[in-house]
């Protein structure tokens, strides 16, 4: 919540620890205007990082980073003294995006594509796995569901995979806990896959479930 942002920043100026801000989704509601960052106006401790491989092309490998100068330079300075160059080409790609104002217009296809394929993942869920308690993401890539107590979705994987389908368990996430929840991305996949790759995982959760003993 935006409160618990704002108390974030506040203890980072009581305590004098950095927030580094990975929020490279930011810019891909579906409904709504972003989110605003956690940069303070004053400089405040915040290293805000980003990327416009979600917002361009998963191939165009370029991020930024925004922040207090003195910090951003020495940032800066390091990576130089790690890597001979980074990838000019897609440096190029980006920077004619922002200066013709094209950028815009590719967030918006890149938007309205996602929601697309959210939706579709949505409506095969609910009618092919309507056990599943999620709440419909409002943006980025990912949809978190939660399965019943029964299924141990590290066990689900390995049978999905086997449907050659896809996902990650809960537990990949976690330090402890998440054994019947799971992510599924739905950036990659064309609307009219979708349904195909529910039914699948569907499948999948009716094998281990009926491995299981009683």
């Amino acid at each position: 919540s935006a409160a618990k942002r704002e108390r974030l920043v506040a203890l980072a100026a009581e305590h004098g620890f950095w927030i580094l801000e990975d929020d490279p989704y930011r810019e891909l509601p579906f409904d709504a205007e972003p989110p605003p960052t956690m940069l303070s106006p004053d400089g405040g401790r915040v290293i805000h990082a980003s990327s416009f491989s979600k917002t361009v092309s998963p191939g165009v490998r370029v991020g930024y980073l925004a922040g207090p100068a003195d910090e951003i330079a020495q940032l800066a300075k390091r990576a130089n003294e790690l890597y001979i160059s980074p990838n000019m080409l897609a440096e190029s790609i980006v920077y004619e995006l922002c200066r013709s104002g094209a950028l815009d217009e590719n967030i918006a296809f890149v938007k309205g594509a996602l929601r697309e394929r959210r939706d579709t993942l949505v409506e095969a869920l609910r009618e092919h796995i309507p056990e599943a308690e999620f709440v419909v993401p409002g943006g980025g890539y990912f949809l978190w569901l939660t399965l019943g107590d029964d299924v141990d979705t590290v066990e689900l994987q390995a049978a999905a995979l086997e449907e050659k389908v896809a996902f990650i368990a809960g537990p990949d996430f976690m330090l402890d806990g998440g054994q019947s929840s799971l992510r599924l991305s739905f950036a990659s996949v064309p609307p009219d896959q979708i349904p195909e790759g529910v039914e699948r995982i569907a499948r999948a959760l009716d094998r281990v479930r009926a491995a299981s003993p009683a």
